[in-house]
């Protein structure tokens, strides 16, 4: 059987309800204008058998005041509800432990927009009907309101819920021709459900030694949740943990905060902010796993919520019975909290690990280059020592460039101090020396190798890892930085090279740079294996990437060079192709390689000898050839005469296969940048060929199997086998009548192979 008051509100209800319904059935009359009824604040809040301060708001709008003028409404409440006042209050401001209509002090706030309570009948007080019902209207004898969109607001506030849990439903309820709405609005709720969060700032490393939990938070989500003077148990559920019992106890030696409040609780009149430790407040069971603590009769401000926090709670580790690397978790319940079961820290041993951080890509031969970073992580505070030091050493090949260039960072809340290099140890400046001057105490340490700068010799290639070692007892390798060549050497075909054979032709060579900017600005310099020599310049040009060279290079011998004018900023490729080479016949048989040169043959495009050795020339570095690869093979013995001529400019004694030749009136000599050797000795003597001589056109002939050189005084045209070959000098006769002619044309003409040594201003030609 319902409840004599219920049933007699149902009953009100439905009667009031039908009273301004019936008429719109007969008769229905549009409303002249229109309110909304928005929520401007809700409430979330508990259940409560004693009047809340909801601190829910309803903003009223009013389309056009002036239409308004005796219009009605009425207010719906729950059924459930009793008030601490049994009227609404009409005012210019909210009213504690009432529902309160609110308006402005006169017709017109500084925006003009507010309804003046004047307006909302006339009286500051309203009834509330036995069946939660209230009416009000606009206006009032003698005074006038204008405007449109006009506003009020009503507060909820003063209200027993009667433990009524779901929405917070209020409705409005206005006669036909009435300026206001009719509708529902919902303020709020009323719920237990998930009345508090718990957590911990962090979930710290503690060893056997024990220590102190970081900050455990319990937060209300809706005011009023806690039972203000219930208790609430942290009880520690991991094996061989307990509380520190000693600890607790003793406050003489031992600063611990204990409780706090916050949010709505903090600063609230009347509550005692009371420790946990050393006073009355705690219990601590005879096992030592379940601390309690007794609230103090919270209050919140205007039913906000309010938190609670624990800071500092000492505990125990059995290391006999903990597991290194177990979890540590308690459960928190009681007061009306939600039970939660949280981990609260990590039972760690001591000890030191090395991790990889970032890796970055580097140029061989280049000077103070940023390398990656990695990490140095302590397992439990205290694990790197005071006093100890931490040794950074780079392999051979590579250097540190400035010791002050970074740092060795704590990158956590770690306490821990570390002192930086300010100078590289090592006879090769190879090692980073790090000492540690104060240990970590609250906190494991994560320390950050960054921001250093490192010289690489141009030969080293692959992965840099530098070895962690020292006193400080870590120890490990790790990867800093990938060490690209500046440039790499490819041929599309090996080609069968003839031993003592003149211009012979090369396959396409391709220059890859490993990365951008590989090359630098100045002389690229190519080497040929010692026993060959480009037979002419071939043609080099770019075809992928931005790198700018000259397309004019330059050959003297086994060395070409090509001139880069800037840099790349992306990893280019060279191509020379067209190239052709000359074999000595001492070449060995086998592989034939083409070498990148060192910086002191000239080569600064690969080495930045500035950066390398601060301009002061170290052979270790300056002697290593960058990089080089087969571009060729030498596969068959020569089939000329197999003679070995060797002449000396000025001297009148020439070299033949061993045996030396006197030359009576005529030494060699040069001119316009030839060499230039008497015609009969260079033929007869020195090559085995035959010499005829025409006078009346000046015509020499030299003849050696079926190879034919035709050379003519003051020409210089040659013809070499019947065809026609420019030289860039001609042939000429002395003041002593001794005819000479330029030795590379005739010798190279015949298919012997020329060379010059000039340390000894010697002519060699073999073949």
């Amino acid at each position: 059987m319902l409840k004599h008051k219920r049933l007699v509100s149902i009953i009100a209800t439905l009667a009031f309800c039908l009273s301004f319904l019936a008429p719109a059935l007969i008769a229905p009359t549009p409303a002249v204008a229109g309110t909304t009824y928005t929520v401007a604040k809700s409430a979330l809040v508990t259940p409560s058998n004693q009047p809340e301060e909801l601190g829910a708001v309803v903003k009223v709008v009013v389309d056009d005041v002036t239409l308004a003028s005796g219009s009605r409404v009425t207010v719906l409440l729950p059924t459930e509800w009793d008030f601490a006042n049994n009227h609404v209050s009409v005012d210019t401001a909210p009213e504690a432990g009432h529902i309160s209509i609110v308006g402005a002090n006169t017709g017109n706030t500084e925006d003009g927009s507010m309804v003046s309570v004047a307006a909302l009948g006339g009286t500051r007080v309203i009834p509330i009907n036995p069946n939660n019902t209230f009416d009000f209207m606009m206006g009032a004898p003698g005074v006038s309101e204008h405007g449109a969109n006009k506003y009020f607001y009503i507060y909820f506030n003063g209200i027993d819920l009667n433990n009524m849990s779901g929405d917070l439903i209020v409705t409005f309820a206005a006669p036909a021709g009435s300026v206001f709405s009719s509708g529902t609005v919902n303020i709020g709720k009323s719920s237990r459900t998930g009345a508090t969060h718990t957590s911990i700032r962090t979930v710290k490393d503690i060893t056997s030694e024990g220590g102190d939990l970081d900050i455990i938070s319990i937060s209300e989500l809706r005011g009023r949740t806690f039972n203000r003077t219930g208790t609430i148990t942290l009880k520690i559920l991991t094996k061989g943990v307990t509380w520190d019992k000693a600890e607790i106890e003793d406050v003489t030696d031992r600063t611990v905060p204990g409780v706090s409040y916050g949010w709505s609780f903090a600063d609230r009149a009347g509550v005692a902010t009371q420790a946990i430790f050393g006073s009355a407040g705690y219990t601590l069971d005879p096992a030592r796993k379940e601390l309690t603590y007794t609230l103090n009769g919270l209050d919140a401000i205007n039913n906000e919520p309010g938190r609670i926090s624990f800071a500092n709670l000492p505990i125990l580790i059995d290391d006999e019975t903990a597991k290194v690397g177990e979890t540590i978790k308690i459960k928190i319940s009681g007061a009306d909290m939600t039970a939660a079961t949280i981990d609260v820290a990590r039972y760690v041993d001591y000890g030191v690990t090395v991790e990889e951080g970032t890796s970055v890509d580097i140029i061989a031969g280049k000077g103070d280059q940023e390398v990656g970073t990695f990490l140095i992580k302590e397992s439990a505070p205290g694990s790197l020592i005071e006093g100890r030091t931490i040794k950074v050493t780079l392999p051979s090949g590579a250097k540190w460039h400035d010791a002050t260039s970074g740092e060795l960072e704590v990158m956590n809340n770690g306490d821990i101090t570390i002192t930086n290099p300010t100078d590289v140890s090592g006879s090769n400046d190879q090692t980073l020396v790090f000492e540690i001057q104060d240990a970590s105490e609250n906190d494991a340490a994560i320390l950050e190798f960054n921001e250093y700068t490192v010289d690489v010799a141009p030969n080293f290639a692959g992965p840099l890892e530098v070895t962690i070692s020292g006193s400080a007892g870590v120890e490990g390798k790790v990867k800093i930085a990938e060490v690209k060549p500046a440039l790499t050497i490819s041929v599309d075909e090996v080609k069968n090279i003839n031993l003592g054979q003149p211009n012979q032709p090369l396959g396409e060579i391709t220059l890859t740079e490993g990365i951008a900017e590989g090359l630098e600005v100045g002389q690229l310099v190519l080497l040929l294996d010692d026993t060959y020599r480009w037979a002419k310049e071939p043609t080099v040009k770019v075809t992928e990437g931005d790198i700018d060279i000259d397309a004019d290079v330059d050959v003297d011998g086994e060395k070409l060079t090509i001139n880069i004018d800037s840099t790349s900023t992306e990893a280019s490729k060279i191509v020379i192709s067209d190239a052709y080479v000359d074999a000595y016949r001492i070449a060995p048989e086998g592989p034939i390689y083409l070498s990148i040169a060192a910086y002191d043959e000239g080569n600064t495009a690969i080495l930045d000898v500035d950066d390398i050795t601060d301009g002061d020339v170290e052979d270790d570095w300056i002697e290593l050839k960058a990089g080089k690869a087969q571009i060729a093979t030498c596969v068959t013995p020569s089939a000329t005469s197999g003679r070995t001529v060797s002449m000396w400019i000025g001297s009148k004694t020439m070299e033949v296969n061993g045996n030396y030749v006197y030359m009576k009136d005529a030494a060699p000599y040069i001119k316009a940048g030839r060499t230039y050797v008497p015609v009969r000795y260079l033929a007869e003597d020195a090559l085995g060929a035959s010499v005829t001589w025409d006078e009346a056109t000046k015509t020499v002939t030299i003849t050696k199997g079926d190879k034919t050189v035709v050379l003519v005084i003051g020409d210089k045209v040659a013809k070499v086998n019947g065809a026609d070959v420019q030289m860039d000098v001609a042939p000429e006769i002395t003041p002593e009548g001794r005819t000479m002619l330029p030795a590379r044309w005739v010798a190279e003409g015949l298919g012997f192979n020329v060379d010059w040594i000039a340390a000894q201003k010697q002519v060699l030609i073999f073949g």
